[in-house]
C-alpha cells in the first residue's frame, strides 16, 4: 500500500466530508456510499502513482470523479439560457420621399442630395429601433449570465469551507482565508474570488462561530446593472435568493 502526504490525506477527507454531507440529504445509505467512494479513490490514486502519493496525483483522480455534488450525485445548477432577442417584424417606416422628375429647372446634384438625406433619415430610424431592441436584451443575458455565475461562487465556496474545517478544524472567518498563495494545500478557491469581487458580483464570508458555522453572500457590484438578486449560503449548502430557497 502506498504512502500518502499529510496534504493530500487532508484533502481527501475534505472532500469525502461534503461529499457525505450531501449525500445525506438524498440517500439512506450514504455512509456506505462515502466508504465505498473513498476504496475507489485509493485504488485509482496509487495505482496511477508510486510509493508517495501526493496531492497533485489526487487531484488528477479526482478531476476523473468529479465534483463533491457530482459524486454525491447532485445536479448542479447550469447558467439560465440567455434570452433571445425577438426577431425583427419590421416597423412601419414612413415612405421614401419620390424624388422630383428631372427637368430642366432642377439641377442633377439636387436630386442626388435629395435621395441622400432620404436615406440617412431611414438608416437613423431603422439604427434607433434596433438599438431599443438589442440593448436591453444583451444587458439581460449579462445580467443573467452574472447571478449564474454567482450561484456558482458560492458552491465553490462552501466545497473550500468543508476543505478547511477538515483541514484546520475550523470554518474561515474570512474569504481571503481560503487562498493562502504561499501554501498550494491551502488554495481551496481561486485568487480572483478570494479577493471578493467576481463577474459582476461580489462576495463575503463569515463566521460567528468557526467551529460550527459559516455564511457566504454574493452582491450585485451594480445593481439592476451587473445584477440584480443578492445570494447567500451557510454551511447548510442551501443557496438563498433575497432569503428564499433557489
Amino acid at each position: 500500500m502506498a504512502e500518502w502526504t499529510h496534504e493530500a490525506q487532508d484533502y481527501v477527507d475534505g472532500y469525502l466530508a461534503q461529499v457525505a454531507a450531501l449525500a445525506r440529504h438524498r440517500r439512506d445509505d450514504a455512509d456506505a456510499f462515502v466508504t465505498q467512494l473513498r476504496d475507489r479513490i485509493t485504488r485509482e490514486t496509487e495505482a496511477s502513482g508510486g510509493a508517495l502519493i501526493a496531492l497533485d496525483q489526487l487531484r488528477k483522480t479526482l478531476a476523473g470523479i468529479g465534483t463533491p455534488e457530482q459524486a454525491a450525485g447532485i445536479e448542479t445548477a447550469q447558467p439560465a439560457a440567455r434570452p433571445s432577442a425577438p426577431q425583427f417584424q419590421g416597423a412601419p417606416v414612413p415612405p421614401p420621399m419620390a424624388p422630383p422628375s428631372p427637368s430642366a429647372s432642377m439641377p442633377v446634384w439636387i436630386i442626388v442630395v435629395v435621395l441622400v438625406a432620404v436615406g440617412v433619415v431611414v438608416l437613423v430610424f431603422f439604427g434607433s429601433i434596433v438599438a431599443a431592441i438589442a440593448i436591453p436584451n444583451v444587458l439581460r443575458a449579462r445580467i443573467s449570465a452574472n447571478e449564474s455565475a454567482a450561484i456558482r461562487s458560492l458552491r465553490t465556496l462552501a466545497a473550500a469551507q468543508t476543505q478547511h474545517h477538515a483541514a484546520t478544524g475550523a470554518y474561515a472567518t474570512d474569504i481571503a482565508e481560503l487562498h493562502d498563495p504561499s501554501a498550494i494545500q491551502n488554495q481551496f478557491i481561486d485568487a480572483t474570488l478570494a479577493a471578493g469581487a467576481k463577474s459582476g458580483y461580489t462576495f463575503q464570508v463569515t463566521s460567528e462561530d468557526p467551529e460550527t458555522s459559516w455564511e457566504a453572500t454574493a452582491t450585485p457590484l451594480a445593481p439592476a446593472k451587473s445584477g440584480i438578486r443578492t445570494f447567500s449560503i451557510d454551511e447548510s449548502g442551501i443557496i438563498l435568493s433575497n432569503g428564499v430557497p433557489i
